[in-house]
């Protein structure tokens, strides 16, 4: 797992052949004003999935991890908490799914609070907790750009 600031993408361009071209649309283009939704950059091997939704208490969010996918989740509006655990530390709640790219866990996790512009990238090995509230539920816009491994 990987936490910044958007000014400072660059320097993560090298840990993946496509995190440059994602991280230039991330930057590049104004999602604040786009509809929420699949935006496809490199078809299904780099793709934003650009949501808008309330924050919610912890015991009601998933922990999930993914196989296929690298997520850069990006905050483009609001805050909320993130959690974060190796999925080695966590227990299967429901199996692996295929079609979704998807494994839900139960377990606990640090906790972090992201702001616009700040990001997080979670690896396959990195199980993660999005959309909690941190004082009170608000509004949070978020681009999540998906990079195939």
């Amino acid at each position: 797992m990987i936490y910044d600031s958007l000014e400072n993408a660059a320097l993560y361009y090298s840990l993946h052949p496509l995190f440059q071209k994602a991280f230039t649309a991330l930057q590049n283009k104004d999602w604040s004003q786009l509809e929420c939704g699949r935006h496809e950059i490199d078809g299904d091997a780099l793709f934003v999935n650009l949501a808008e939704y309330q924050t919610f208490l912890p015991d009601q969010g998933k922990w999930e991890a993914h196989r296929k996918y690298i997520d850069i989740q990006l905050i483009i509006s609001g805050e909320e908490r993130m959690g974060h655990a190796f999925i080695n530390t966590l227990q299967v709640q429901n199996p692996y799914d295929d079609s979704q790219d998807v494994t839900f866990l139960n377990g606990s996790g640090q906790w972090i609070t992201y702001r616009k512009s700040t990001f997080a990238i979670y690896f396959p090995h990195d199980a993660h907790k999005p959309g909690i509230m941190t004082d009170a539920p608000s509004s949070v816009r978020k681009a999540v750009a998906k990079v195939l491994l």
